[in-house]
């Protein structure tokens, strides 16, 4: 099961570190929730449901690579999410990565990075723990088979979340009205968070997320590299203190995103062009915003204050989104 390093993947369950005893039990814990976002379940009885022998083939018979591709990048998320909560932090310096008692003393790794940054090899990794899961639970009980639901499962959304940089409010009253919203809209939909991760209400709303065990997915305004060194440059330039936990909070939000982009610089304005991607594929829309709407066009009728809060509201409700049932707005007074 265990998918940390190859040498790993050949020694016998007793034989392995603690960390990664636990790694493996919750990587087998979550095997329902996988099997669910492909709408299939596992039992032990005999049920007159379609039997599934593969991950990688759909229900009509054909190969289809797109479940191994979703439950990879899933698979990744969940395993980030385990070393943050025990305590491991991104890191790439001074440490040997061979050398597992080191990187588990140190409790650094350079794989807590967005999916689209692994390795191949890494990424192999994440590919062949969701291929193992029927093999696996076949091993757990001979009776035990995959089944697949014959209804169509929870329809899933992508909830923007868009907001000011720098807020006055107590983010813990922000954060709790939020997740509010989220906890609703989980009662009738699969739910995926997209924000574009700058430094205030975008990272509070991925926050919530994460802390509700929900996908999110990243639309950035650079490269991820130069998206870690704009955000702290940018806090820099408006008198807010910046620290390498601030950054390292940043990288790791990035690290539990299950799709991770940056537009193109030739598209446009990258702020401009990161907040129309957000919007233009959204269901719902969450703005922390302070309720000011700023003049979309200049005397001379020339674009002015685009990809901000109200211009990706009014793009919202342009694009057919509308108030109260698709927008969410929770007000909050700027710095």
């Amino acid at each position: 099961l265990c998918n940390e390093s190859s040498h790993s993947l050949n020694m016998l369950f007793g034989e392995l570190p603690l960390e990664f005893k636990i790694s493996n039990i919750l990587l087998a814990k979550s095997y329902s929730q996988k099997l669910e976002l492909i709408n299939c379940f596992y039992s032990d009885k005999e049920l007159d449901y379609p039997i599934v022998e593969d991950i990688e083939i759909d229900e009509n018979g054909s190969a289809d690579s797109a479940n191994l591709e979703i439950l990879s990048r899933n698979e990744h998320v969940r395993w980030v999410r385990e070393k943050i909560k025990l305590g491991w932090k991104y890191g790439i310096s001074g440490i040997d990565f061979s050398s597992i008692e080191e990187r588990n003393n140190k409790k650094l790794h350079n794989c807590l990075i967005p999916y689209e940054l692994l390795t191949e090899e890494d990424k192999n990794k994440d590919r062949e723990a969701i291929k193992n899961i029927i093999p696996m639970l076949r091993k757990m009980g001979s009776n035990i088979k995959v089944y697949r639901l014959p209804y169509e499962p929870k329809p899933s959304i992508i909830v923007a979340g868009i907001g000011h940089r720098y807020i006055k409010d107590d983010t813990s009253i922000i954060k709790t009205k939020v997740k509010k919203i989220l906890t609703d809209l989980c009662l009738k939909y699969n739910v995926i968070v997209g924000s574009s991760y700058a430094y205030g209400a975008d990272q509070i709303i991925a926050e919530c997320a994460n802390e509700l065990n929900l996908m999110t997915q990243a639309i950035l305004p650079y490269p991820y590299d130069d998206f870690i060194k704009y955000v702290k440059d940018d806090a820099v330039m408006n008198g807010i203190q910046y620290t390498s936990e601030d950054e390292m909070h940043l990288r790791l939000l990035l690290a539990q995103t299950m799709n991770c982009e940056s537009v193109k610089k030739e598209q446009g304005d990258v702020f401009e062009m990161a907040s129309i991607h957000n919007i233009n594929r959204c269901n719902k829309l969450i703005a922390i915003w302070d309720g000011k709407e700023l003049p979309l066009n200049d005397e001379n009728n020339n674009p002015i204050n685009r990809g901000g809060t109200y211009d990706c509201i009014i793009r919202a409700k342009e694009l057919g989104l509308k108030e109260e049932t698709d927008i969410f707005v929770i007000k909050c007074n700027r710095e």
